[in-house]
C-alpha cells in the first residue's frame, strides 16, 4: 500500500467517524462525546492528508515537551 493509497484510507476513516459517531452524538445532545470524536477526526484527517503529502509524523507523543 503506498502513502497515498494509506492517507485516503484515513480520510474514509474520519469521515465515516465524522457521519456515524460524531453527529449520532451531536444529535443525542451527548456534547462530551461529541469533542471527543471531532478531536479523533481531525487527528486522522490531518495524518491522512501529513501521509499523501509524504510527511512523516511523529508515532509518539511525549507530553513532557
Amino acid at each position: 500500500m503506498t502513502n497515498k493509497e494509506m492517507g485516503e484510507e484515513l480520510l474514509r476513516m474520519a469521515r465515516k467517524l465524522f457521519d456515524r459517531d460524531l453527529q449520532g452524538a451531536w444529535q443525542d445532545g451527548d456534547y462530551n462525546m461529541v469533542v471527543r470524536r471531532a478531536q479523533e477526526v481531525v487527528e486522522l484527517a490531518l495524518k491522512g492528508a501529513l501521509r499523501i503529502l509524504g510527511v512523516d509524523y511523529p508515532k509518539v507523543h511525549d507530553a513532557s515537551h
